[in-house]
């Protein structure tokens, strides 16, 4: 037996202690191997997470840092990777809130963009506008009234687009294309139709007598020959019986009296030009014809009577046309042009228009012959634009001679160096060219052999370049004109003052195309107050280009701005306010506008002028300009157009719509003149 708590044991009792004890002992030996094992278990496991966490910490740390080494990187990439590299909760839950909050705006702003863009589809201007000035205060104010400025836009948007169904410009253009191919098939059908009748009538015989024509001429020659006279009769002979094939006749008055045998009412129709040039020896051409058109100019050169004995002349009138009631109009001096006046005065017709000179040039032959009827100028000058008038004085210039052959060396070595100087020019490249010298001859045949020496016959001929008196300038025009005055201080100087004189020196000073340069030795102090080179010289010292008065622009915009338009007309000259705001707007372009233009006696409403050129501006405005006012404009256009203006036209519906869409054509046009702006 065995003490125990009640006091002796049995020894099975003992035994079953011992067993109990002992098992106690194992399990608790093998509790304690089991939580250790199982604590292992959690760390093996909690180290496995840590290092998850860890990769997945550094892996945010990375991406972060990347995204952080990017351009325009949001400040709250910067916190969110501190607060992940210090384990800052706060500072990490604070940052991804952030992040939160951004990522919500940024949808808000997808939206938004993907509106504007809609919006932007119908609405550029204003979505472009409304982006620039969203923030400012005057939106507030706007967004009231959209619904209003929505539909003055529809309103315009329509007026724009009926506006420009009818694109003005492009209309005129394309209809001036088809008066061109309209003219162009004209003259083609004129000219098929004139040869096909003349083909119609073209016999085999007539062929022979016209072959047989021109070699009778050609054996004619000056018609100096000993066999002339036979020539002469077998041309005239062939020339009848040819004569009703041929439509038309052109040939100088000599070759005629060659050719033709005489008799009443031969041609249906004569026309003689420069009639008066041509002397009594023209009179038989009123027994030719059964008309007869007379064209010239009584205030040009009459036929030259130099060296003819007017008394022997005055004789033979008294003794053969005696009874004649105008025997004094059979004078040598007397022109075929004279006849014609005093035969049909009053079926008479003046030609006004001018088509050779420029504007300043043939002002000199308006004041001297014309002012009654003055001509109108109708050229004016283009991109190869050149100064019109110009005088040299030349120092030291002296005459020598007497009569035909007095000259002046000074002045013609002048002359031929400034020749010289021009052919070298490039501006003046296929200018044709002629020397008039307004007194003697001599002079001229000095300067000719001189430029033969200088320049060559070759470049002669190809700038046509002839030097003589008025007279053999007569019916002819050169691009550029030179004069010399010849007169000098160092002799007297008789004045220039008969009508004859007149007419020497209107010939002289309106063959010049494009400029006419006068070359003098003397100054209007040295001649007389009635002579005629003095009133030449006064002429190109004196004479400007005439120029509309400059008008006070500052004056003309604020008026255009402040004046009751409805009740207070527009400032002289011009005629609408709208062609004000036109012209207003030019100027801002730095442009040299002239109002009210007057060209041939017509009026242009704007004329827009730079550099070397000019252009046309017409303001068509809705309450002046009706079907039939339009219609009348075109024409006056289309006649200024064949003077070589060229024309915008601008519509007011067009021009208040939209200024620059409008004005668009016109800045073209400008730039391609080279005027510049």
């Amino acid at each position: 037996m065995l003490p125990g708590s009640d006091g002796f044991l049995e020894q099975t009792e003992f035994s079953d202690l011992v067993t109990r004890e002992k098992r106690a002992a194992e399990d608790e030996k093998d509790a304690n191997s089991s939580f250790a094992l199982w604590r292992s278990v959690i760390i093996s496991r909690s180290r496995c997470r840590k290092r998850k966490v860890e990769d997945e910490i550094l892996r945010h740390v990375q991406s972060t840092e990347a995204l952080l080494a990017q351009s325009n990187t949001h400040p709250v990439v910067t916190d969110l990777l501190t607060a992940i590299q210090n384990r800052n909760m706060g500072e990490f839950v604070h940052a991804n809130a952030k992040i939160r909050e951004l990522s919500s705006r940024k949808k808000q702003m997808d939206r938004a963009d993907k509106i504007t863009e809609r919006i932007r589809s119908y609405l550029p201007k204003l979505t472009d506008e409304l982006q620039k000035t969203h923030g400012e205060s005057h939106w507030e104010e706007r967004f009231q009234h959209i619904g209003d400025a929505w539909h003055w836009a529809q309103a315009r948007y329509w007026i724009e687009e009926y506006i420009n169904q009818e694109d003005a410009p492009a209309l005129a253009k394309r209809a001036k294309q088809i008066e061109d191919e309209i003219g162009g098939i004209i003259a083609e059908l004129a000219s098929l139709h004139a040869w096909s009748s003349c083909f119609s009538r073209l016999e085999e015989d007539h062929r022979r007598h016209m072959e047989a024509w021109q070699q009778s001429m050609r054996r004619l020659g000056k018609g100096t020959g000993k066999h002339a006279p036979r020539h002469r009769r077998e041309a005239q002979q062939h020339l009848n019986q040819c004569r009703k094939a041929v439509p038309a006749w052109v040939m100088p008055l000599h070759r005629v009296w060659d050719t033709v045998d005489p008799a009443p009412g031969m041609f249906d129709v004569i026309i003689v030009d420069e009639a008066s040039q041509c002397g009594v020896e023209a009179l038989p051409l009123f027994y030719l014809g059964k008309k007869i058109l007379i064209v010239g100019d009584d205030k040009q050169i009459s036929p030259d009577a130099v060296g003819l004995p007017r008394d022997a002349v005055h004789r033979l009138m008294a003794e053969f046309i005696d009874d004649f009631q105008f025997k004094s109009s059979f004078d040598v001096e007397s022109s075929l042009f004279d006849h014609g006046r005093l035969r049909y005065g009053t079926r008479r017709i003046t030609l006004r228009e001018h088509f050779r000179c420029m504007p300043e040039i043939i002002r000199f032959s308006n004041d001297l012959c014309y002012s009654d009827t003055p001509l109108i100028p109708l050229r004016q000058y283009g991109s190869d634009f050149l100064s019109p008038l110009e005088h040299v004085l030349v120092e030291g210039g002296y005459r020598e001679g007497s009569g035909n052959g007095v000259i002046n060396r000074p002045e013609a070595d002048a002359i031929v160096e400034k020749i010289f100087e021009l052919c070298s020019d490039s501006g003046y490249d296929e200018k044709t060219m002629g020397v008039v010298v307004l007194q003697g001859e001599a002079q001229a045949a000095r300067i000719e052999d001189q430029l033969l020496e200088r320049l060559g016959a070759e470049e002669m001929e190809r700038r046509r370049l002839i030097c003589g008196n008025p007279y053999s300038f007569q019916g002819d025009e050169r691009d550029i004109m030179l004069l010399s005055l010849v007169a000098a201080g160092n002799e007297r100087i008789g004045p220039f003052t008969k009508p004859a004189d007149e007419r020497r020196f209107n010939v002289a000073a309106s063959r010049a195309r494009d400029q006419m340069i006068l070359f003098h030795s003397v100054t209007v102090n040295d001649l007389s107050g009635s002579d005629l080179r003095r009133r030449l010289l006064e002429f190109f010292e004196n004479t400007k280009p005439q120029r509309i008065a400059e008008l006070e622009w500052d004056e003309l915009e604020r008026r255009a701005s402040q004046d009751n338009r409805r009740i207070i007309e527009p400032p002289s000259p011009f005629e609408s306010w709208f062609e004000v705001d036109v012209a207003l707007e030019l100027r801002r372009k730095n442009l040299k506008v002239l109002p009210q233009y007057e060209v041939a006696g017509k009026r242009i409403d704007l004329v827009v002028e730079g550099g070397r050129a000019r252009l046309a501006v017409e303001c068509d405005g809705d309450h002046w300009h009706g079907a039939d006012r339009y219609e009348a404009d075109m024409q006056r256009q289309r006649q200024l157009e064949r003077c070589g203006w060229e024309f915008f036209r601008v519509r007011e519906s067009a021009f208040y719509a939209n200024k620059d869409r409008a004005l668009e054509g016109l800045w073209h046009m400008l730039k391609e003149r080279n005027i510049p702006m």
